[in-house]
């Protein structure tokens, strides 16, 4: 039977949202990522193929994927599309074939996480540059700038300067370019950190309050955190004013801290990715509020890359252990 006038864009935007989440679902370790628009236009379009003719979703209001009635409808393209029951079933699917799987987490923040961005060979080595240079975190002063010690932030890091940056660095800084949509020139140097038991980052935000560290590149605008290891208890970020909360199946294992939110369990070549200001670009997205939780055992090793709303300038100078800040930056100790 042919389609009806009212089903056949529905049909129409099956098929779109098809030709995507397979794409998705079947690429190759190491494709290009699809971007926060690609993610959430999929499933906008699985949403409208679900109604079957129904009054096609609002573009407008992404915030509807959240709704009951969304989450019915993009179960039902799921099932369609992919052939298995559930998003959850397709996600086990993909896993299975080993394809790498990009999870929308929040839209309050705008946070998803990619399964399998790095390899383990990828990871360790991010860790194997760093471990020589590691020191005592700093954070910056939201009132006046200054880099100071603080017991908010108990790990021991390093910033990666660019001069040091080889081939492996540099592919993967292209692919978190790739996967946020935004230039590897906007990004900061990557900064590898590690948390020994009981070490932590309490609450914070990663976009800046004052007006000195915003001179080079703009505000932040986005995180990706990279996890180098696996933890064997401890050691999620959380984000404590996200509305969205994790089932009981995937908060499974948690520590008590991260189930004061929205969290995130570190697993070795995982990144997650959030957005610390709203898509305007100026307004900061207070739900963006996280927190590393405390490790309890084993060590976390991550690697982050802070990215600017404009070109960010290295602050590394040659023959200086770490890259020297220049005037008006933070130094190469942490922030």
């Amino acid at each position: 039977m042919a389609p009806g006038p009212r089903t056949a864009p529905a049909l129409a935007a099956a098929a779109a949202a098809a030709a995507l989440l397979l794409a998705l679902l079947a690429a190759p370790r190491g494709a290009a990522a699809f971007s926060v628009g690609d993610v959430a236009a999929a499933r906008m379009r699985a949403a409208a193929a679900a109604a079957e003719g129904g009054e096609p979703a609002k573009p407008a209001d992404p915030a509807a994927a959240h709704d009951a009635a969304g989450a019915a409808a993009a179960a039902a393209a799921f099932a369609a599309i992919t052939g298995e029951p559930s998003a959850a079933a397709a996600d086990a699917a993909a896993r299975r074939r080993g394809a790498p799987l990009i999870r929308m987490l929040s839209w309050s923040p705008r946070a998803m996480l990619w399964e399998g961005f790095a390899s383990a060979a990828e990871c360790d080595h991010l860790a194997s540059l760093a471990a020589p240079h590691l020191a005592k975190s700093d954070v910056v002063d939201s009132d006046t700038g200054e880099v100071v010690q603080s017991r908010e932030r108990t790990s021991s890091g390093w910033f990666l300067p660019r001069r040091r940056a080889d081939s492996v660095v540099a592919e993967l800084e292209e692919r978190i370019a790739r996967w946020a949509q935004i230039p590897a020139s906007n990004g900061e140097p990557f900064h590898i950190l590690r948390y020994n038991p009981k070490e932590e980052y309490t609450a914070h935000f990663d976009s800046f309050h004052d007006q000195v560290n915003v001179q080079n590149g703009g505000q932040r605008i986005a995180t990706v955190i990279l996890y180098l290891s696996d933890v064997e208890e401890g050691g999620e970020t959380v984000f404590p004013d996200s509305p969205t909360r994790p089932s009981e199946a995937e908060s499974a294992g948690f520590s008590a801290c991260a189930r004061n939110g929205l969290g995130v369990r570190p697993r070795k070549g995982d990144a997650l990715l959030f957005f610390s200001l709203k898509p305007d670009g100026v307004t900061q997205d207070a739900t963006s509020l996280h927190a590393g939780c405390p490790v309890g055992h084993g060590t976390k090793w991550i690697a982050t890359k802070w990215i600017r709303v404009g070109q960010h300038q290295d602050w590394g100078q040659e023959g200086e252990e770490g890259g020297t800040p220049l005037e008006g930056e933070p130094s190469h100790s942490e922030l």
